[in-house]
């Protein structure tokens, strides 16, 4: 579920600044998107709104961090994302070393939150299944060869 998230954060997720988006575009995936963060991470407060043609939902957690060395206001959640190196701009995103590290079941479910939020899955006119990931980071995709050559 972990693993799962946070695919689905690099891939349709804003982490940039204090707060932690996630566009889900159509209604249907944003309900489903929502009640499977309700289901499995209860304690994640969610707040969802639509905005001009789209739907979003942002997260956080209430637990502050406490740490003045690490930014007092600072949640336990957001400092989480940060060390695990995902608290960056489109261009810099990255397959977290615990996801390119972990087991195949880890891996599997990083990339699986990582297409339903910004890949496609289709089947060419030959009936071969292709795959295609939208990303404006040249390290993420990168990462995400080396990742999808694992085994």
């Amino acid at each position: 579920d972990v693993a799962y998230l946070l695919g689905y954060l690099t891939g349709d997720g804003c982490l940039t600044g204090s707060g932690v988006t996630i566009a889900t575009g159509v209604e249907a995936n944003h309900r489903r998107l929502s009640g499977w963060l309700a289901e499995r991470f209860p304690t994640l407060v969610r707040h969802e709104y639509f905005h001009t043609r789209s739907w979003y939902v942002t997260l956080s957690h209430p637990e502050l961090l406490n740490d003045p060395s690490r930014g007092n206001r600072k949640t336990r959640f957001h400092d989480w994302l940060e060390r695990l190196g995902m608290k960056s701009k489109a261009t810099g995103k990255r397959v977290p070393a615990a996801i390119a590290s972990g087991s195949a079941e880890v891996r599997a479910a990083f990339l699986a939150g990582l297409f339903d939020s910004d890949g496609c899955l289709a089947t060419n006119s030959r009936g071969v299944g292709v795959a295609f990931v939208t990303t404006a980071s040249p390290g993420l995709l990168q990462d995400l060869r080396r990742l999808m050559q694992l085994e």
